[in-house]
Parts: structure tokens; sequence; C-alpha cells
């Protein structure tokens, strides 16, 4: 398995010289949260996360030259004919632009399956061979991204208070463990504990010895995911790495 961006091109090159058109499937989630492996490894593991974060709000350090080294191997990526930008640009999930379809009938090798390796049967009508999830390879080794789900209320909303209680009983233990068991997947609280499947152990593995990447902070002035999402979504549209590069400084000088 690549664990370094210079083992995954290798993986790529392989896989085109075998006969598959494009090696990684149209996933633009699977792009989107590649780019943070890249940018944000060392942050988030190694550097005072704090002092760095503290140093991006105030303008000392920029977000485009995190992000700088994960937009050139995304861009390396499409210019080898390693993704395919067209399809990507329109596809989110795996059944968005047949990916699913294409794994399935060997023509794409290499899948965005987190929820899908835990939940073949509906993903995938139960394959025959197993499947296996892997950290984003970076330059310290296979890293977990790990996307944050926020919920809010409104604080002048009709029914704040009901409202509240809702969020209590979602964000509960419980009701986490019965999420987690239900589907399969990493447990999302450290209050819960959960077996996750055979497919997911080598990723498990890496969050609980606390080795991830944010795709979300809160203490960061610029919100991350969404703008990262519309920005790779330019570069898959043609833009150069310094016009992606570009937004990312406006984005941060209107912060």
């Amino acid at each position: 398995m690549p664990n370094t961006p210079e083992e995954f091109l290798e993986c790529c090159r392989v896989l085109k010289e075998k006969g598959y058109e494009t090696p990684i499937g149209a996933n633009r989630w699977w792009l989107e949260t590649f780019v943070f492996a890249q940018a944000y490894a060392d942050l988030y593991n190694g550097g005072d996360v704090a002092a760095e974060v503290e140093a991006l709000n105030a303008g000392e350090a920029r977000y485009s030259d995190y992000m700088r080294p994960g937009f050139e191997f995304l861009k390396t990526l499409i210019d080898l004919g390693y993704v395919d930008a067209e399809n990507a640009l329109v596809s989110e999930a795996f059944e968005g632009a047949g990916e699913g379809e294409d794994f399935m009938a060997g023509k794409c090798p290499i899948v965005m399956a987190y929820w899908g390796a835990a939940n073949t049967d509906t993903a995938y009508g139960s394959p025959s061979f197993n499947m296996e999830v892997i950290g984003f390879p970076s330059a310290r080794g296979q890293m977990p991204v790990l996307s944050m789900t926020g919920c809010g209320v409104g604080e002048r909303a009709e029914h704040r208070d009901e409202a509240l209680e809702v969020v209590d009983v979602i964000c509960s233990d419980e009701a986490l463990q019965l999420y987690a068991e239900t589907n399969r997947v990493i447990s999302p609280s450290k209050n819960v504990e959960v077996e996750c499947v055979e497919a997911l152990r080598p990723l498990n593995d890496l969050v609980q010895a606390d080795t991830y990447v944010l795709a979300s902070n809160a203490g960061m002035d610029v919100e991350q995911w969404g703008n990262t999402c519309l920005i790779v979504r330019d570069l898959l549209g043609g833009a150069s790495v310094d016009e992606c590069m570009a937004k990312l400084d406006a984005l941060q000088d209107a912060a």
C-alpha cells in the first residue's frame, strides 16, 4: 500500500500501464480530501497547532503555503491522466458517475470507499473480494482526514429549546453508539467504543493513535472544507495552481 505521494504516483503509473484508463475514480470528495492530507499533515502531527493557527489568523502565515503542495500534487494527477477531471468536476459520491459500477467491473481500481467498505452489501452488492481502506498518502505516511459535521440552532429560532433538546439526543453517547454500530464505522466519539469492520481497521488504528488531519477547524478564520471544495472545482475545470492559490489568499485577506 502506498505511504507517500511518490509511492502513490508510482502505483498509478503501474496501473495505467496495466490498462486502467484512469486509475483514480471520479469522486471530487476523494480529491478534495487528498489536498487536506498533503496540506496539514505536519500541522496536526508534529507542529504546535495552536501557534500555527494563530499565525494564520494574524496573517503571518499563509494558507496558500500549506495548500500549494496538495494542489500541485492534484494537478500532477490530472496532467498524467490518472484522474478523469471532467467527470470528477460533476461527481460527488461513488454512485455519481458510475464509479461504483466501474469499480465492480474492474475498470477503476481505487475508489473513495470509507462508508462503502463498511457497508459493501449496500454499496457494492456483496463483492467477492475484500476491501481495505487506508489513509491518504502524505509526507508523514498514510493519513486519515476527518471531515467534521456540526449541528447548530439559531439563537432566535421559534422552537429553540426543543431544537436544542433534539441536538442533545442526536449527539448523545447512546445515539452515537447506535449510529456507529448500525453503519459499522469508526467511532465518532471518545466516549463510544465500537468494533469497526476489518476493512476499516488500518484507518481506525491511525485514528486511535491520534494520527489524522482535520478538514474543518473552527479556530481558523478561513472556513476550510467548503472553500477548498470550491477551489478544487476550479482546478478540475482548468484553473492553474497559482490562480487557485490567489483565491485562497483573497479569502484570507478578507478574513
